[in-house]
């Protein structure tokens, strides 16, 4: 049973129901739609309702009815922190997917690789100890520790940053630069860390606009990351899931 629970303070912003309204005219259908809805009154009156999201009775947003992985799809990873994802991607693909996943926390970099090899997904899976931002280069991490479903850090290019105020750095890449010099070319790319879905797109607008990749990414319920998404290519058909989440939620995309 579904229970009522005040959790965290309203999580309001000046243009938070215009982003909403221009997000509910997007999304690909009346579920989507529904979820986006609710999501918001809650975050509004600071509440939470367990489970009020779930899909065909689930809130894993890797069980998307119609944005998952399939046989022989190539998936970008972003952050899959200790490796859930990617050990669902390869069983969900029948062992058939091939992944590359970014992780720049050196400390979770190594436990992650420790449980590719655990789980015996090696074959699969090329772990990069790298980020992803917009541009290709040095980032600050502004590292405060792991936080329920996330790590709790912020990524800030150097040209951005106070050098002074270096803690830990990372070099990243964009994902069009990353893309160019693999050749991986990805049929699906996932990031379930909040804030990084901006980054995300900016960084791989050309090779995405040229391969349109299934999408699954963490956002803001009032976030632009819809309207994002569409410019890309208006053929992408968007789908919302708060998917147990609380303060966030995921987008879904996929070309039809």
């Amino acid at each position: 049973m579904n229970d009522l629970r005040l959790t965290f303070p309203p999580q309001k912003t000046a243009f938070s129901n215009n982003n909403i309204d221009a997000t509910l005219s997007i999304l690909g259908d009346q579920r989507s739609r529904n979820f986006l809805q609710q999501h918001h009154t809650l975050l509004s009156n600071g509440a939470y309702i367990n489970n009020f999201s779930q899909i065909n009775g689930t809130n894993d947003c890797y069980q998307h009815p119609d944005v998952k992985v399939e046989p022989q799809d190539k998936i970008i990873s972003i952050n899959p922190m200790l490796g859930r994802p990617l050990r669902q991607f390869v069983t969900m693909s029948n062992h058939q997917c091939q992944i590359h996943c970014f992780e720049e926390n050196p400390l979770l970099y190594s436990q992650l690789c420790k449980n590719i090899v655990n789980w015996e997904i090696e074959k699969h899976v090329v772990p990069v100890c790298n980020a992803v931002h917009s541009n290709t280069g040095i980032v600050l991490v502004d590292n405060q520790g792991a936080c329920g479903y996330y790590n709790n850090e912020t990524l800030v290019a150097l040209s951005a940053a106070n050098r002074k105020d270096l803690n830990q750095a990372a070099y990243a890449f964009s994902l069009d630069d990353y893309i160019a010099q693999t050749g991986f070319n990805p049929t699906m790319i996932e990031c379930s860390r909040p804030g990084m879905a901006e980054h995300i797109l900016k960084g791989g607008q050309n090779s995405l606009k040229q391969t349109l990749p299934k999408l699954l990414l963490a956002a803001s319920p009032y976030s632009d990351i819809a309207r994002q998404i569409k410019q890309l290519s208006q053929d992408y058909r968007i789908y919302y899931s708060e998917s147990g989440r609380r303060s966030f939620g995921i987008f879904f995309a996929k070309c039809v």
